[in-house]
């Protein structure tokens, strides 16, 4: 069992935002958002609005060697917020990062940790439309997204929510790295 992080990025559309996060069944965190505010209107006019880490956490896996998949659930009870990818925490360890060839882990740097790299690539699929990305069985207030203001789809963008929304999904977090071989 290691400890293990997580972040969760997005966009804070308003100064009062709060949210509620559940994460495999238990409250990890209940409270005001802190990244700057952005306008919401800059993400549908095309302004270069990088999605910064909203939410971060730790957590000791019970089992590391294998995928695990986990309930998270955010509920916003003030303001409004974009959730979008789920970065998943690979290895703390450069060592095992360095092992692979030519240095082509498949993954992202962040503060010194190496996370798996969302969306459907990588450990979580090929690209297909079949693949499977970190989250699935996405749900906005109990429902799929499908109605207008929640943009994206299963393979990673974000979903716009205001307070009484409801994020849920499924997490899906990998075995730990190991060294290439």
């Amino acid at each position: 069992m290691a400890t293990r992080k997580i972040i969760i990025k997005g966009q804070n559309h308003a100064v009062n935002s709060a949210i509620t996060v559940t994460f495999a069944g238990v409250e990890i965190s209940s409270g005001a958002v802190s990244t700057e505010v952005i306008d919401e209107s800059d993400v549908w006019s095309g302004e270069d609005v990088t999605p910064v880490a909203i939410f971060e956490f730790e957590y000791d896996n019970a089992d590391d060697t294998q995928e695990t998949e986990h309930s998270l659930r955010i509920e916003v009870t003030a303001g409004q917020i974009r959730a979008g990818q789920i970065w998943i925490e690979a290895t703390r360890d450069a060592a095992i990062v360095n092992s692979y060839p030519e240095k082509r882990f498949p993954g992202v740097e962040i503060d010194g940790n190496y996370y798996h790299a969302p969306g459907d690539v990588g450990v979580y699929g090929d690209g297909s439309e079949s693949a499977l990305p970190e989250r699935i069985n996405i749900l906005i207030n109990d429902a799929e997204p499908i109605s207008i203001g929640y943009e994206g789809n299963n393979s990673g963008q974000q979903f716009l929510l205001s307070a009484g929304d409801t994020f849920a999904c499924t997490v899906r977090v990998p075995a730990t790295l190991s060294t290439y071989s």
